[in-house]
């Protein structure tokens, strides 16, 4: 969320320096001062110094005028430089923090504008001369590694003509000094301490700030009560109080009088409680844009309803209340009368109920993102959905209680993103659907009870298809020429059999494959080691069988670290939110959520719970950027190979319930990442390596493993023991063969039919063999009849 709110800063401040780079350029350029051009060559230096930015091949020449990131006053003819916005020159990695010399600075003294964002600043060399800059706007350290030590006490008490000041993204905790100076910039516009370590704010100070339109101070830790002088704040259009940790109750008639606000943020604030509906008949003289309530306490006090005021504004654009414990029915109103502007609106997380609302004639809907997941909405969805939100290209209903089909008329949408998971929907997953939707990129479908779905085609943008835990029988037709772009399938959970290698298609682009939990059987193609951008593979639960390939090392993103943005290419940013999805992969014994930057740097296989069997593939030692690997419940023989000592980043490896033997490589204590591992219920002998991490795993790691020995078990060593090399192929042909499925119940079946015959035959041949059995048949049950009679005499006089 933070990343995407300091990119899109980064965007508009690009637009903002091209834009004077267009205005300046019309005028064309005469030259510069020397002066400032040797002091821009100092600052290019600096900037380059020890291996930083590309800035030598572009400040070049005698005309700075002309250069790059900066810009000259050409309007009255003076030529000096007025405008410098170095963006993310420094922000890569293996460079240095910069200290650039703050006195460099000084030496234009018509500088109105200085962006300095994302260039990874740690400090200042002679920091005070900032303070000289007395003709300076604005102002910007955006995305930089500042602190209030690294910024001089008059910076700013300094600059009075200062009109937009940022600090975002920085260490800063807001010293008095840089208080008391807030106070006197009385022409500030905009100002903005978000994503910082600010614990206090000097609200007094603030509410005489008459010309401040913007006051972000979201993503810091400031606690306490939103005070009523915010209300003096009257030139205000942006406040953005979200993601602190404010409390107590805050009434919404507080910004009644705030004429010009378009955008209100309180979100992320758990113990804050908004009340909008004291006192009852206040009036907003207000039309907002966007409002963020997201993950307070609404309307604790009236009966958690959705806010009534918003019926009276025209202009909203955005609208999140979600997870804010609103009950109750869904207004129509809401849908179809609001706002004719109302693009997104998120109610998820709450506990509203109902059937889907409908328009009382025939409304339609201007939303085009909308996310109710996550609540209690019940009945079925409406059939012309594409009538009512014709626009809609996001829709996400999961996480309710919604049954019956899927609404064919989807299909006529020009949908990006369809989320239907954890519903009660049956039948077939509409054709229209799955066919020449090529706009549509996201098709959640998960945890219902579809059982069938026609053959996918011309669907060209679908990156995300997830049909886990659902009733499907059979493999659905899919192949890569209908899905160029797949990068996620997901049909775990469900009963899937066949042959798996007429069934897997080769995805070029695939980064994930879960087929867990399925009736697959055969041999894992070799030609699955062709899709090379694979980081998930789950094949767990099913009955694969033969060797493992060992073709794995052909997987690219095993072998090194990627950068898997993909996985993010269709996410949106959406009110400085990032909508992406997540990804259930199980490691360490237990079944996570992966979503964000942990998906992003997450690899894994489980291959557990088949019959795959023959030696582990030496060549999965080369897989140094795998962090999970399962091998466990198959039939695996052979030695534990010396290789595993390449896999590097691994932090969960599990071969338990196999039949490999021998000892386990001392060189495997190089595993540094290593938190989980287990070899339990296989035939290892020899020493436990007990080094390292490796001394942090308990005995149940080893368990099953009789000829193992040392800690963390309880078997001396210096026990006789198997010797390791005594160990014989046909030793291991023998065991196999008792341990057989087949064997087993073919001595059962034997065992069986030799003691029915053995009674049965002699009763078949004799009649003198058959004239004794009855004589003992029936004298047992003459005995039991006595026996029972005098047994019920007993019960009779007894009681």
């Amino acid at each position: 969320m933070g990343g995407a709110s300091f990119s899109s800063e980064i965007v508009k401040a690009k637009i903002f320096v091209g834009l004077l780079f267009i205005s300046f350029g019309l005028y064309g350029c005469q030259g510069c001062l020397e002066e400032e051009r040797i002091a821009l060559l100092q600052l290019r230096d600096s900037l380059n110094y020890p291996n930083g930015s590309a800035l030598v091949d572009k400040w070049v020449g005698d005309d700075c005028c002309g250069w790059e990131f900066l810009n000259c006053n050409l309007f009255n003819s003076t030529y000096r430089v007025v405008s410098i916005a170095i963006l993310l020159l420094r922000n890569v990695s293996g460079v240095e923090k910069w200290y650039p010399n703050a006195s460099l600075f000084t030496h234009f003294t018509e500088l109105q504008s200085l962006y300095l964002h994302g260039n990874d600043i740690g400090g200042w060399i002679m920091p005070e001369a900032l303070c000289e800059l007395q003709n300076l706007k604005e102002l910007s350290l955006l995305g930089n590694s500042l602190d209030d030590a690294s910024l001089p006490k008059c910076l700013t008490s300094s600059l009075p003509l200062l009109e937009v000041f940022s600090l975002r993204g920085n260490s800063i905790s807001l010293s008095p000094p840089l208080f008391s100076g807030l106070c006197k910039l009385r022409k500030l516009r905009s100002l903005d301490l978000s994503m910082n370590l600010i614990g206090n704010i000097p609200w007094p100070c603030l509410s005489e700030l008459n010309s401040l339109q913007s006051l972000d101070l979201s993503q810091n830790q400031i606690s306490g009560t939103i005070p009523h002088s915010i209300s003096n704040l009257t030139s205000l259009i942006k406040l953005d109080l979200s993601s602190n940790k404010f409390d107590g109750v805050v009434f919404f008639s507080l910004f009644a009088n705030l004429s010009k606000l378009e955008k209100i943020n309180l979100s992320n604030n758990k113990e804050l409680e908004v009340e909008t509906e004291f006192p009852t008949y206040w009036v907003p003289s207000f039309q907002l844009k966007s409002l963020n309530l997201g993950n307070c306490k609404l309307n604790k006090r009236a009966r958690r309803n959705i806010p009534h005021f918003i019926s009276t504004q025209f202009s909203l654009f955005y609208l999140s209340l979600s997870y804010t414990s609103l009950q109750g029915t869904i207004p129509s109103w809401l849908f179809y009368n609001a706002s004719p502007y109302l693009y997104s609106l998120i109610l998820s997380g709450n506990y509203l109920h109902g059937p889907f609302p409908l328009p009382s004639n025939n409304e339609t809907s201007s939303i085009r993102y909308l996310d109710i997941s996550d609540n209690s909405i019940e009945g079925q969805l409406p059939t012309n959905i594409d009538g009512l939100f014709p626009n809609s290209f996001f829709f996400n209903m999961s996480k309710n209680k919604l049954g019956g089909s899927i609404p064919p008329s989807f299909g006529n949408l020009d949908l990006t993103m369809l989320e239907l998971s954890n519903n009660y929907f049956v039948g077939e997953v509409p054709h229209i659907l799955t066919q020449n939707s090529t706009s549509l990129t996201h098709l959640f479908l998960s945890n219902n009870h579809l059982h069938a779905m026609a053959r996918v085609s011309n669907m060209t943008s679908l990156r995300f298809l997830t049909l886990d835990g659902n009733l499907f029988s059979r493999p659905f037709p899919i192949t890569p020429s209908s899905v160029p772009s797949l990068q996620l399938l997901d049909i775990s959970r469900n009963s899937i059999s066949g042959n798996i290698q007429d069934w897997l298609p080769i995805f070029p682009k695939l980064v994930s494959l879960l087929v867990r939990e399925n009736h697959f059987f055969g041999f894992l193609p070799t030609s699955l080691c062709q899709m090379q951008q694979l980081s998930f593979l789950d094949l767990s639960n099913n009955h694969l069988s033969g060797n493992i390939p060992s073709c794995f090392n052909n997987i690219t993103s095993w072998l090194e670290e990627t950068d898997k943005a993909s996985m993010f290419e269709g996410a949106w940013v959406l009110n400085d939110e990032l909508i992406s999805f997540k990804l259930n992969f199980a490691t360490k014994g237990n079944m996570y959520s992966y979503k964000g930057v942990p998906l992003h740097l997450m690899t894994g296989i489980d291959l557990s719970l088949n019959q795959f069997s023959g030696d582990i593939p030496s060549q999965m030692g080369e897989l140094r950027a795998l962090h999970s690997l399962n091998l466990s419940y198959n039939s695996l023989v052979g030695y534990l190979p010396e290789s595993f000592q390449g896999l590097e980043k691994l932090e969960s490896l599990d071969l338990s319930h196999n039949k490999l033997v021998g000892m386990i490589p001392a060189q495997m204590i190089q595993l540094y990442s290593l938190s989980v591992f287990t070899v339990a219920f296989n035939q290892l002998s020899g020493k436990i390596p007990y080094e390292k991490n490796f001394a942090t795993f308990s005995k149940n790691s080893y368990i099953g493993n009789p000829g193992l020995c040392g800690p963390p078990t309880e078997v001396n060593c210096s026990s006789p023991q198997p010797p390791h090399d005594e160990y014989k192929e046909g030793d291991v042909d023998e065991q196999s063969l008792i341990d057989n499925d087949l064997f087993f119940y073919s001595y059962v079946a034997i065992s069986y039919m030799l003691g029915f015959w053995i009674v049965v035959a002699p009763l078949l041949l004799s009649r003198n063999w058959r004239r004794k059995y009855y004589r003992v048949v029936d004298g047992c049950i003459e005995w039991c009849s006595d026996r029972f009679f005098w047994f019920l005499f007993y019960i009779k006089n007894r009681w």
